[in-house]
């Protein structure tokens, strides 16, 4: 594994999400965090209401591209969509309340790791990996994924689209 300040690169997975949660618009210059923490508070109030939840239960944090924000100015380049939730089978038993996203079967490289560390783009692009730039803006910039929702403290997951590529270290061995 390589080592990668609090982080460590695990793996690639190829996987299709379905996940169920709340969202609110953030600035990440700003105070960020007080919307994170008011979209965890949120699902932990009515995270019983949502059925079909894949077990184990794993909470799901994104962080997205803001659809209204105009990238184009700079004063709007920390803008972005905080989205947090759980994974489901099906969105048959959710809340009208509750965002839904189906992200479709991607590439993810997948890093772990305990605290805020966060994955280097250039350690993806050095290992013959490139980030999925179309997915990203569709879909998520990236996944952060807990098994606690209360998650300071505990290790998580980070998970990067990327396109399909053949890590050096995957090319030497075989």
């Amino acid at each position: 594994m390589a080592k990668l300040e609090k982080i460590e690169f695990i793996t690639t997975v190829t996987k299709r999400f379905l996940v169920a949660g709340f969202e609110a618009a953030v600035d990440i210059k700003e105070s960020h965090w007080q919307g994170m923490d008011d979209v965890k508070s949120y699902l932990k109030a009515n995270i019983e209401k949502i059925g079909s939840k894949v077990q184990p239960v794993r909470f799901i944090g994104m962080w997205e591209a803001d659809p209204v924000a105009d990238y184009s100015k700079e004063q709007n380049h920390s803008k972005r969509l905080y989205f947090f939730g759980v994974e489901v089978s099906g969105f048959n038993n959710t809340p009208a309340s509750c965002k839904t996203k189906n992200l479709p079967e991607s590439t993810y490289a997948v890093f772990k790791g305990q605290a805020h560390g966060f994955p280097k783009y250039d350690w993806l692009k050095a290992n013959g990996y490139e980030p999925d730039t179309e997915f990203q803006q569709k879909y998520a910039l990236d996944m952060e994924i807990f098994n606690e929702i209360d998650q300071d403290g505990f290790e998580w997951e980070v998970l990067i689209p990327v396109k399909n590529g053949i890590s050096k270290e995957r090319s030497k061995n075989g």
